[in-house]
């Protein structure tokens, strides 16, 4: 296993245990010393929770969030086209 895929499983599992995201879809992508998160969540707050929980892992200089924020009205955080 490599450098980044011990960094992007070790990502994952913080994800999956954490009870706030718990079946959440949220993936995790390491290049370079940064860490991508991909994925949805219904809050901000989750949104913060996620990165947070990933803020003190070797090799990684930078977290990326990526992730949309959904609630039940539609996606709140990607922009509206026409």
């Amino acid at each position: 296993m490599s450098f980044e895929e011990r960094v992007e499983l070790t990502a994952t599992e913080k994800l999956e245990h954490s009870s706030h995201l718990f079946r959440r879809s949220v993936s995790c992508r390491f290049r370079e010393g940064v860490l991508r998160l991909d994925g949805r969540v219904p809050t901000f707050h989750l949104k913060q929770i996620a990165q947070s929980l990933l803020d003190n892992i070797d090799g990684v200089s930078r977290i990326e969030n990526a992730l949309v924020v959904v609630n039940p009205t539609g996606i709140s955080s990607e922009p509206a086209y026409s």
